[in-house]
């Protein structure tokens, strides 16, 4: 999927953007705006994210493995079932942030300390 950076970096742009089951691999996406996307089933391994804005945006089922998401903002979005495994999260911001027990994290992190919230 062909995506415009100059288009995602628009505040108003990734609002409520549908990418659902889109194939991102390696995709540059840093600081992207990307607030509401839908997300679903996107996969964006070894994409960066970093500095992304992913507020309360839905990445049921994403595979972010091994992405570079540092520094990138979470807060609210859905990341049930998705797969972190090998992701650089450092300095994401992850409050409020759902996931279950389905969702791969990198060895070693800990959702509960970054204030997620496990649901069930």
């Amino acid at each position: 999927m062909d995506l415009h950076r100059e288009y995602l970096r628009d505040p108003s742009a990734g609002k409520r953007a549908d990418l659902s089951g889109a194939d991102l691999t390696d995709a540059d996406l840093t600081d992207v705006n990307l607030r509401d996307a839908n997300l679903t089933d996107a996969n964006l391994t070894d994409a960066d994210l970093s500095g992304a804005y992913l507020r309360d945006a839905n990445l049921t089922r994403a595979n972010l493995s091994f992405a570079n998401l540092r520094d990138a903002k979470f807060t609210g979005a859905d990341i049930g079932n998705a797969n972190f495994t090998g992701a650089d999260l450092r300095d994401a911001d992850f409050v409020s942030t759902t996931y279950n027990s389905k969702t791969m994290f990198p060895r070693g992190f800990d959702p509960g300390a970054r204030g997620m919230v496990l649901v069930v």
